[in-house]
């Protein structure tokens, strides 16, 4: 699951995403937050890009934690 902070890493949203896990009898989730890694190819390219911020490291703790405390295994990658 792509974590951008402040796009789309608030609680309530992940209270959803858990629901739909449920829903789908899905119990693992793989968090993948946003990085910068392309940006510097878009700038060498002469292309607009938006650049976002990626979640902190302490968001992405407590959004594996909530994910935990529900059952879900949950796995951090690329940091």
């Amino acid at each position: 699951m792509p974590l951008i902070g402040g796009l789309n890493d608030a609680p309530e949203l992940m209270e959803s995403v858990l629901t739909f896990l449920g829903e789908c009898g899905l119990g693992a989730v793989d968090l993948l937050p946003y990085h910068l890694l392309g940006v510097s190819k878009y700038k060498s390219m002469l292309l607009d890009y938006s650049v976002f911020e990626p979640p902190g490291r302490q968001r992405l703790e407590e959004i594996a934690s909530s994910f935990k405390e529900k059952g879900v295994c949950v796995s951090i990658l690329g940091i």
